[in-house]
């Protein structure tokens, strides 16, 4: 069964008459089900059971596998995968414990209380508690589950992957994604809108007059998700709707507000950019970070993800850290500010559609090839087809917009003809090549030599901690 051509073919099927405010279209024909143009009557296109009472807060998708687990041929394929089981948990009221992990170990969200289902062996868990983790629950107290034996002969061997070092590991790789700057992928809620026309698109359906800025609202992630009638507005992404498309509507912020971890609203704005719209105090921000550097550090610059990318401490934080300063506004503007396609040079081009700038190193394998858009639509590196689990938001500076900037002692007339050749040359040595992201701010300048030698980063000013080797 072909679910991406079904959900369009559902879709079409929601009208005029579809008046329900709190459940928007995009979510009744992505839980699988067809309108049929009665009240709020649906019908499932595959199991063919109908609904049609429906109440503020209600997941379709969480409803309909409660129903119909064992009898509906759409819910047995899309809870096979990540993304279907994560599509479940929009609503999930536990904190300590992300839906991406509880997707990982097989479940999926009833939406009752903290009550998840294994959707092979259909075991219910609840009362969690903090120490709790998915896996490990499901694996105690659901051992022959299909699903659990299929994760050991995987996972669990005590010297490989999961031993004590790859916990450590683990534990830094968790707090890079908390903090913003390497963050794991989650399956997408609606996959047929990553791009940004697509969003753009969505917009023709709507009847009514918006008083918005359409291109804003979608690059925001927004797309229309209503029935042509009703103000209703969707991150593609992670999912969140907003139905107040009010005339001051300013969507970076309205995101932020809805929305705290969208990953993609980290990727275009940063995380510095959701913590000040949600008012979260300086000092969490630099206790947050001052855990994360003294991990990198105590790992004494071996670390290193899935054994491909480095991540070291600069010479001057290696023994001692101190956070005195947090991204100002003024700099994050300027990072996350785009250069005019016409102003690119080739070097900066996306390599996967040559028209935006490249924004994005790929983890693990390191390269920095793509576009954020592009990154969201790749499941493997387009370089080296190693698979594509998480993505860093970098900042090159290879323009001479850039160099000056950088405020560099002055070039001679050779340096500059080798920049010239080679922009990917380091803007400090200009003898090796850029290699380096450096941490927190992410500007990418310098090689590993001069990144070791680095503690002020000479672009925003901000101090730097830690580098990431990449692939350019």
């Amino acid at each position: 069964m072909n679910i991406n051509m079904d959900f369009e073919s559902r879709l079409k099927t929601f009208n005029e008459n579809w008046s329900l405010t709190f459940i928007s279209p995009f979510e009744m024909a992505q839980a699988g089900f067809a309108y049929l143009g009665v009240k709020h009557l649906v019908r499932c296109s595959t199991c063919k059971i109908r609904l049609s009472t429906w109440r503020n807060g209600d997941n379709p998708l969480c409803i309909h596998f409660s129903i119909a687990t064992n009898r509906c041929g759409f819910l047995r394929e899309s809870m096979m995968t990540n993304r279907g089981r994560m599509n479940t948990f929009q609503d999930w009221p536990v904190t300590f414990l992300k839906p991406r992990d509880m997707a990982k170990a097989g479940f999926v969200y009833t939406g009752v209380g903290d009550k998840v289902k294994c959707f092979t062996c259909l075991e219910e868990f609840d009362k969690w508690e903090k120490n709790d983790t998915p896996m490990g629950e499901h694996m105690n107290h659901s051992s022959q589950c299909p699903f659990v034996i299929s994760y050991k002969r995987k996972f669990n061997n005590p010297s490989g992957p999961y031993g004590l070092t790859s916990l450590q590991v683990k534990t830094i790789e968790d707090k890079l994604h908390d903090e913003g700057i390497v963050l794991f992928i989650n399956p997408l809620f609606y996959e047929t809108m990553v791009s940004f026309n697509a969003r753009l698109n969505s917009f023709n359906r709507c009847v009514i007059l918006l008083q918005l800025d359409i291109n804003a609202v979608c690059k925001a992630g927004f797309f229309y998700s209503g029935n042509g009638y009703t103000d209703s507005l969707t991150c593609f992404y992670c999912g969140v709707t907003t139905f107040q498309c009010y005339e001051d509507f300013e969507p970076w912020e309205v995101h932020a507000e809805i929305s705290k971890t969208c990953n993609y609203l980290f990727l275009m704005k940063g995380k510095s950019f959701c913590d000040r719209v949600n008012a979260v105090k300086s000092d969490e921000i630099k206790s947050n970070q001052l855990e994360l550097f003294k991990l990198i550090v105590a790992k004494k610059n071996k670390l290193t993800l899935k054994s491909i990318m480095s991540i070291q401490s600069t010479k001057k934080h290696f023994k001692e850290i101190k956070i005195t300063k947090i991204l100002s506004d003024k700099i994050e503007e300027h990072l996350f500010q785009k250069l005019a396609p016409n102003l690119l040079p080739d070097n900066m081009l996306c390599k996967i559609c040559y028209r935006e700038e490249i924004e994005i190193a790929i983890v693990p394998c390191g390269h920095a090839i793509a576009c954020i858009e592009c990154a969201l639509s790749c499941d493997y590196c387009s370089m080296c087809r190693m698979a594509c689990t998480r993505l860093m938001r970098i900042h090159l500076c290879m323009n001479k917009e850039n160099d000056e900037n950088l405020k560099l002692k002055p070039c001679t007339s050779k340096m500059s003809s080798d920049d010239e050749l080679n922009p990917k040359l380091c803007k400090v040595c200009r003898k090796e090549e850029m290699s380096t992201v450096l941490l927190p701010c992410r500007h990418v300048y310098t090689c590993v030599k001069c990144a070791e030698e680095t503690s002020e980063c000479l672009f925003c000013r901000e101090d730097v901690y830690s580098f990431i080797k990449i692939y350019l």
